[in-house]
């Protein structure tokens, strides 16, 4: 598959990946979310020189070691998905100062054919208001409020994967 600049995907596809990729990464058909995240400069580190202790070598001296192996054990391994999962996802829509411009936004959206019932306003902290619309248990039913709420003029949609 060849990537062209000149393709024009819609802005909630914020990443491409190739099938051989997604096989790769064992990614789930069903639930085709990736969160892509920032990894910042020395946040991490890659040992290069290993000291060895005056304990460990008088126990090196008795038992011939053959071979070395390091795990990584600051990240878990992933066990295969089942078809079904509990994924829930939700669309952040903005952040407020207090909860009633969310809900005047709300009021507005319904009007424009988003239904009621998945709009909520979260209490973060507070003077911290979000508002987010979801749950959702399936990618593609995000996807259609996604882009009705993009058409409207909301174009730093954000998506989350809730636990």
């Amino acid at each position: 598959m060849r990537v062209s600049k000149k393709v024009n995907y819609p802005d909630f596809f914020k990443v491409l990946i190739t099938q051989q990729i997604s096989e790769k990464l064992e990614l789930n058909n069903e639930y085709p979310y990736v969160d892509v995240q920032e990894r910042i400069k020395n946040k991490s580190f890659v040992a290069k020189k290993a000291v060895t202790y005056s304990e460990e070598k008088k126990v090196l001296i008795k038992v011939p070691v053959t071979k070395v192996k390091i795990d990584n054990i600051s990240k878990k391994k992933n066990e295969k998905q089942t078809k079904k999962t509990n994924n829930k996802y939700s669309i952040v829509i903005g952040d407020f100062y207090s909860a009633s411009p969310a809900n005047t936004l709300i009021d507005l959206l319904v009007k424009e054919d988003i239904k009621r019932e998945v709009l909520m306003v979260n209490k973060l902290k507070k003077n911290k208001y979000q508002l987010t619309a979801g749950p959702y248990y399936s990618v593609y039913t995000l996807k259609n409020d996604y882009f009705k709420l993009n058409k409207y003029g909301f174009h730093n949609l954000d998506i989350k994967k809730n636990d």
